[in-house]
């Protein structure tokens, strides 16, 4: 992934959907939520932080964007799905 730059252009998408904080904010956090039901917190936050880049020209505190991205990956990898694949029988 990081050899093609994918994170920096799912970042440039994402940015460039909408100027609004808010809107953005949304955004970020339904793909990382998303990417969560497969991959592990500690693998996503490696892979994907670069996908964030574009906050300081948002205005958005680099604090509460790592806040939002830990809960949409831990909430994302929580999920049934990911429960179901993970526990034993």
């Amino acid at each position: 992934l990081t050899l093609y730059h994918i994170p920096q252009s799912v970042g440039a998408f994402l940015g460039s959907i909408s100027t609004d904080p808010t809107i953005t904010l949304l955004l970020i956090a339904f793909f990382i939520f998303l990417c969560g039901f497969v991959a592990d917190t500690l693998a996503m936050v490696v892979v994907l932080a670069r996908c964030s880049c574009h906050h300081e020209r948002l205005g958005i505190h680099p604090i509460q964007l790592g806040v939002l991205f830990v809960v949409c990956c831990e909430t994302g990898f929580l999920t049934l799905l990911s429960a179901r694949t993970c526990s034993s029988p």
